[in-house]
């Protein structure tokens, strides 16, 4: 099973993959934005289904330029961290 995009955000955007220690304030901020926006998004959905890649796009569509921030080689490697998702579950 493939990893979430937070699961793969959290493994690209902390020191050694540690999952807890972030490599910049910026990844910080934007975990921090992306946790908050998920929980706002739980409280309001009645059957308590959110869309982790729906709510990362919202969160990330803020980004100059149309980019979305944090994980601009996700098509290409996601086989690489197909992997990622089996540990964490």
């Amino acid at each position: 099973m493939p990893p979430t995009v937070n699961e793969l955000y959290l493994h690209l955007h902390t020191v050694s993959h540690d999952r807890e220690t972030f490599i910049d304030n910026r990844s910080e901020q934007f975990y921090a934005q992306l946790q908050s926006r998920r929980q706002e998004m739980t409280q309001t959905t009645l059957d308590q289904s959110v869309d982790d890649e729906a709510v990362y796009y919202d969160v990330a569509n803020d980004c100059p330029k149309g980019r979305v921030y944090g994980l601009r080689l996700l098509g290409r490697n996601k086989r690489r961290y197909a992997d990622l998702g089996a540990s964490t579950s």
